[in-house]
């Protein structure tokens, strides 16, 4: 319906709408039908609209290019952390590790938060990179926004890599507070450690 509207009004606001109000409904695939609108369009909200689309449609092929092709639409054609994230996530699945590897790096550098940091972890995990993966764990250990479950979810993943690291990421657990559903795993790790 809104197609046709926008095409005999010729009014291209009310499709945008239309692909704002799907996205709330969770209708990706319409949504997803609608990028190339979204990214004539061009501006930021709706490059982000055109990658949650493909994103949500397991489509990383086409977010990637959606993503990489939306620099213009922000300050100094520069990708914000999360659209940066996205394409880490993207190139991951791809089987491209190397270069998420390499993304991951820049994002966790320029943005210093624990969630890129984080994401870097994992992801030089998933290029088995241990060593790499431990050094920028201990950047976590002393960050008080680290949720206790990360921390012992990357004490399992590290502490055979690092005993050190694995104690003090599950002391940052324990002392933090743990949920009773991660308790098994803390046990778990401790008991590793």
């Amino acid at each position: 319906y809104a197609d046709r509207l926008h095409q005999e009004a010729h009014e291209p606001r009310l499709l945008l709408r239309a692909c704002q109000l799907l996205a709330e409904k969770e209708k990706w695939p319409e949504v997803a039908s609608r990028i190339p609108f979204l990214e004539h369009v061009g501006t930021a909200e709706t490059l982000r609209l055109a990658a949650g689309a493909a994103w949500n449609t397991h489509d990383p092929g086409l977010c990637l290019r959606v993503v990489e092709r939306s620099h213009a639409a922000f300050p100094g054609g520069q990708l914000p952390a999360d659209l940066r994230g996205i394409r880490v996530e993207c190139l991951t699945r791809l089987g491209r590790i190397s270069e998420a590897a390499e993304e991951a790096t820049a994002v966790a550098r320029s943005e210093n938060s624990t969630a890129s940091i984080e994401h870097l972890v994992r992801v030089l995990l998933q290029k088995l990179d241990t060593r790499g993966a431990v050094v920028e764990a201990r950047r976590l250990v002393d960050r008080p926004d680290l949720r206790a479950e990360s921390a012992l979810n990357i004490a399992s993943l590290l502490h055979a890599g690092d005993r050190g690291l694995g104690k003090a990421l599950w002391r940052h657990a324990v002392g933090s507070g743990i949920k009773d559903v991660a308790v098994p795993m803390a046990l778990q790790v401790g008991f590793a450690l």
